[in-house]
């Protein structure tokens, strides 16, 4: 699919089988949009990324990247 501003919306299948997008939510190293994307999944993956505190929710304060842009 694409996005409202044409960008290409996708799951990718790594080689090995793996899903590079719930991979890069479990490192904490994307961020689940819930607004367009309402999988349970993604944000029960993003849950415990964010209870580890790994990648991104290391940080004292994730400005979310669509709040970035706001603020630019």
């Amino acid at each position: 699919d694409t996005d409202r501003y044409g960008r290409t919306i996708g799951i990718i299948t790594l080689p090995d089988g793996k899903i590079l997008n719930e991979e890069l939510l479990k490192a904490g190293l994307a961020w689940h949009y819930k607004h367009y994307d309402k999988s349970e999944k993604y944000a029960s993956l993003e849950n415990q990324a964010k209870a580890n505190k790994l990648g991104i929710w290391s940080m004292k304060n994730p400005v979310a990247p669509w709040e970035f842009r706001r603020s630019r």
